[in-house]
């Protein structure tokens, strides 16, 4: 699947770097991300550069994984960065003819340390993307690589290495990564006098511990997902059950934490509940279980600010969370501040 979509990205740079030179004849609608890439190659591979003027292979930068080949390769340059919540990212800059020399054995790698596909090969702006995930660590991949473009015979390979988000609960026991988000709040209103004011907060959500919901008498913890959430009252969380050290995912939350009952045995159950709350000018509740918004009593609001708390109630079986009940109560509040989010 690799070699053929390297095969097909060459293509469409030749096409790139050759255009300007004659009007392009009409073509039918392109196929799929999908069907591109399960198309066969049409041209063959090229083959890696291989001369006696080549150097021998620098030293890795610091920090570069074992398991990651790199006595063959002879880039032009590299780069590895970690986050502070512990991603990390590897860049290298090739000559075009060493790309499939380079990003195949580093697909062979990343397959030995257990990762398996987990969305096919997508064309993402230049690059092409193929995502994989670990079941037995929790860790997401992302391999990316760039064609050599026209006139610019360098092709790009990046490979990025982070907490899955999206990984279904796992009866595997991980290390949760340590996360902190930040979002500024804008908040702005008018006062019972008439007079509008308005501040500015920066407020933080992080990996934190919530109380215990196994029963086994250890606090478990919350890890924000790293994207999403277009403020801190919607930013959704994964649950992780903690043995020791590491932890088992059961399910992923939306909300700050404000009651949890631990797994009972006896009742086959526990449960944890969120609140969120926030005001804006919109009447309509926004959880699943609402019903409809009535048109005439969204009118009646006009511009009066409406407060929500969303509460939503999520059971556990002792293995996994299930969403059990989410509904938003709304209100009008003449003198509430209305909040904006930005995250930074």
């Amino acid at each position: 699947m690799l070699r053929r979509a390297l095969a097909l990205a060459g293509l469409v740079a030749l096409g790139w770097g050759c255009a300007g030179r004659r009007a392009p004849d009409p073509e039918p609608s392109p196929p799929s991300a999908r069907a591109q890439l399960d198309a066969p190659a049409l041209h063959p591979a090229s083959e890696p550069i291989e001369s006696a003027e080549m150097q021998p292979p620098s030293p890795p930068p610091e920090g570069w994984p074992a398991w990651l080949p790199w006595e063959r390769v002879r880039p032009e340059s590299a780069e590895i960065s970690v986050t502070p919540e512990g991603d990390i990212r590897l860049s290298l800059t090739v000559e075009g003819g060493q790309l499939e020399y380079v990003a195949l054995p580093w697909l062979d790698a990343l397959k030995s340390q257990g990762y398996v596909e987990s969305r096919p090969g997508l064309l993402d702006g230049n690059f092409i993307v193929f995502h994989y995930s670990n079941p037995a660590t929790g860790l997401g991949a992302g391999l990316a690589v760039m064609q050599p473009l026209g006139w610019w015979d360098r092709a790009q390979i990046r490979l990025d290495i982070f907490a899955d988000d999206d990984a279904p609960p796992s009866e595997h026991c991980v290390t949760p990564p340590q996360r902190t988000r930040s979002f500024e709040l804008q908040r702005s209103g008018i006062d019972q006098r008439g007079q509008r004011f308005s501040d500015v907060e920066v407020v933080t959500v992080a990996t934190q511990a919530t109380p215990d919901l196994d029963g086994d008498g250890v606090d478990d913890l919350l890890v924000p997902h790293a994207e999403g959430g277009r403020c801190p009252a919607d930013v959704e969380f994964n649950v992780y059950v903690m043995r020791g050290a590491c932890g088992l995912k059961v399910g992923t939350i939306v909300g700050p934490v404000t009651t949890t009952q631990a797994y009972d045995p006896e009742r086959g159950s526990g449960w944890l509940n969120t609140t969120a709350d926030w005001v804006d000018l919109s009447p309509a509740p926004t959880g699943a279980d609402d019903p409809p918004a009535d048109a005439d009593a969204a009118r009646s609001f006009g511009l009066i600010p409406v407060t929500h708390e969303r509460r939503r109630s999520y059971d556990f079986d002792g293995e996994r969370l299930k969403l059990a009940s989410d509904s938003d109560r709304v209100g009008r509040c003449h003198h509430c501040a209305i909040t904006s989010c930005t995250p930074k």
